[in-house]
């Protein structure tokens, strides 16, 4: 199991929404498990909140900047 510690309320703040912590530990999680890959979560999220276009774009942003966060602090950890 791997561990990834980020801010994540700090990185969400940044994007604008603090609400998206869980889009950026979702993203932190998908570049440290193979269980999920990125296309295949972010279509979950759109068929389970199809009425929330407006949400869509800052979390797709959120979990991409968890990802990028979580390879930076990887590399930066081996």
């Amino acid at each position: 199991m791997s561990y990834v510690g980020l801010s994540y309320t700090n990185l969400a703040t940044t994007l604008g929404s603090p609400k998206a912590a869980n889009m950026i530990a979702l993203g932190a999680y998908l570049v440290s498990h193979s269980t999920l890959d990125r296309k295949s979560a972010i279509h979950a999220m759109m068929e389970k909140f199809h009425d929330k276009n407006s949400l869509f774009e800052i979390n797709i942003s959120a979990i991409d900047a968890g990802m990028e966060e979580a390879k930076r602090s990887l590399s930066l950890a081996s």
